[in-house]
C-alpha cells in the first residue's frame, strides 16, 4: 500500500505493518517502485530493452561473488544506455545473494515491464536501474523514502534516545567498515534486546554513506513507536525487537 506522508518534508512511503518471525525469508519480496521520477517507457524490442536485460543478466552473474555489482550497456551519448546496480546484505551468503538477485530481477521485470527505471528491494538484496546514471549519488531521504513498520510497540520498552543511539553508533561503524555495513544490539528493560543494521551501497563514500544514514536517522523520531526499516535505494536501516541478521 503506497502512502504520501508529509513528514515536514515530502516522503513517499511505504506502510505496511508486518508481524514476522525471528526467521526472516531472505527472499520475500519487501516493494517496488517503477518509473520513479518521471515514468519514462521503453517498448519491447527495443534498444532500451536490449541493454536492460544485458546489464540484469550481467548483475545477477557478477553481484553474489562479492555482494554488490554495478554495470552499464549502451553508448555515453545514447539515450537508451542503462545503467543497473545491486546489492546484498553483506551478512547473506554467497548461495544467497545469487538466489535473492535472481528472484528479485525476475520479480521486478514482472512488476515494470515497460518501464526505464525502478527500484526492487527484498530483506535480503537490493536492485535498481534506471537510463540516469545514478552511481555514487545519494537519494535523498526527505524526497524517497520508504518504510515498514512492525505491528509489535517498542515505545514502553525502548526509550527514542536508546534507539537513536544504537542507530547513531551503526552508523559511525558503517561508515569506517569497508563493507559500508554494521549491525549491533543494545539491552532493553526486562529480557529484550534491540537489534540494528545499517548499510550503505558500496558505489558511496565513506562520507557519503554516513550522510545518507543519518539522512534515514533523523526520520526515525517522526515515524517511532514501532520496529522498523527504512529504505532509499543508497542505505537502508532497520531496527527490530529479534534478531533478523545473520551472527
Amino acid at each position: 500500500m503506497a502512502l504520501k506522508l508529509n513528514l515536514f518534508l515530502y516522503i513517499l512511503s511505504i506502510a505496511i505493518f508486518a508481524e514476522m518471525a525471528a526467521g526472516v525469508d531472505l527472499f520475500k519480496p519487501v516493494d517496488h517502485v517503477c518509473g520513479f521520477p518521471d515514468n519514462r517507457n521503453f517498448t519491447s524490442g527495443s534498444e532500451y530493452e536490449n541493454n536492460l536485460n544485458f546489464i540484469l543478466h550481467d548483475l545477477s552473474n557478477k553481484t553474489p561473488a562479492t555482494g554488490f555489482g554495478l554495470a552499464y550497456a549502451g553508448g555515453v551519448e545514447n539515450s537508451n544506455r542503462a545503467y543497473g546496480r545491486a546489492q546484498c546484505r553483506a551478512d547473506v551468503s554467497t548461495a544467497d545473494c545469487k538466489t535473492c538477485i535472481s528472484e528479485m530481477v525476475r520479480w521486478v521485470r514482472g512488476k515494470c515491464p515497460f518501464y526505464k527505471s525502478a527500484f526492487a528491494w527484498f530483506q535480503g538484496c537490493l536492485l535498481r536501474y534506471s537510463d540516469d546514471d545514478f552511481f555514487g549519488k545519494i537519494d535523498d531521504p526527505n524526497s524517497l523514502a520508504f518504510f515498514i513498520l512492525e505491528k509489535e510497540n517498542l515505545s514502553n520498552i525502548a526509550p527514542l534516545e536508546k534507539v537513536e543511539g544504537l542507530l547513531n553508533q551503526l552508523a559511525g561503524e558503517a561508515s569506517a567498515s569497508k563493507e559500508l555495513f554494521a549491525r549491533g544490539e543494545v539491552k532493553l528493560a526486562g529480557s529484550k534486546n534491540l537489534y540494528g543494521l545499517v548499510q550503505c551501497t558500496l558505489d558511496l563514500s565513506p562520507a557519503d554513506c554516513k550522510t545518507c544514514v543519518d539522512g534515514l536517522v533523523s526520520i526515525v523520531p517522526k515515524i517511532y513507536g514501532n520496529g522498523t526499516q527504512i529504505y532509499t535505494s543508497t542505505c537502508t536501516l532497520q531496527y527490530l525487537l529479534y534478531a533478523f541478521f545473520n551472527a
